[in-house]
């Protein structure tokens, strides 16, 4: 697995373990896991 998976994954498992906790505003998680991906470099600007 190249790194660019691995941080895939491990924002996509972020994202969907905030949707399951639920403390944390949909809207906030929806919002913030782009801008994250942008940040550890996974998607380009």
């Amino acid at each position: 697995m190249t790194t660019q998976q691995f941080l895939t994954f491990t924002v996509i498992g972020l994202m969907m373990a905030a949707f399951v906790w639920g403390r944390v505003r949909y809207d906030i998680v929806a919002m913030c896991s782009p801008l994250v991906a942008v940040a550890v470099g996974v998607v380009s600007r």
